[in-house]
């Protein structure tokens, strides 16, 4: 009876702290890797998401500002040959009811819009009546070498402002190319979208256009 009842005791007497505490080490690492495999799943989700929605976003908004410029009658022209590179301006519409649109991509770091992608309808007298965002954080200006967002060819695959001819966009343009490096939003790599933009009101052969 009396070694019935030790029997009993030593299959009564539970773990010992030791015995606890290589339980509670094993099972904090378990958890600690549970726990880190499922954040490191959630941020690569999230990136993914984020590399998705900078795709979709880029691919958006150049499907609009393609939209204006195959419609461009016509397009219109800078003062100075720099500009071309963060702007395009049109002509939208026949007359009388002509509307004038701008799309410009802001590299004034002071500016509440910088690195975004603007669309703005320009008055008769040349001030901006409408502005709205379409896209941001766009990375064109920081790329080694930085990246035009616009260039303007002829019909013989002159960039005519490269060439030194950006005071014949107006007339000999029948190509923009466009590029667009964003990042709408942060984390993954900027995404970039590319797209060669037929000018359907400009026909080639202008005169003095090569």
């Amino acid at each position: 009876m009396l070694r019935a009842w030790r029997e009993r005791g030593r299959e009564e007497a539970g773990f010992t702290i030791l015995e606890v505490t290589m339980v509670s080490a094993i099972l904090l690492l378990v958890m600690g890797t549970f726990f880190g495999l499922l954040l490191s799943l959630t941020k690569t989700e999230q990136r993914t998401d984020a590399l998705v929605g900078n795709e979709q976003d880029a691919r958006f908004v150049l499907t609009a500002l393609a939209r204006d410029l195959r419609a461009a009658n016509p397009l219109n022209t800078f003062a100075t040959a720099t500009e071309y590179q963060s702007k395009v301006q049109m002509t939208l519409g026949a007359v009388p009811n002509q509307q004038v649109v701008r799309w410009v991509y802001d590299t004034a770091p002071a500016s509440p819009t910088y690195r975004s992608l603007l669309r703005q309808t320009v008055a008769a007298n040349g001030t901006v009546s409408g502005s709205t965002v379409r896209l941001r954080n766009i990375r064109n200006a920081e790329r080694s070498p930085p990246v035009p967002l616009f260039r303007f060819t002829s019909q013989s695959g002159v960039d005519l402002v490269a060439a030194g001819q950006a005071a014949n966009v107006g007339n000999c343009a029948i190509q923009v190319h466009v590029t667009i490096t964003a990042d709408s939003n942060p984390g993954p790599e900027p995404f970039t979208v590319v797209s060669d933009v037929q000018l359907r009101n400009r026909l080639p052969g202008g005169v003095g256009c090569g």
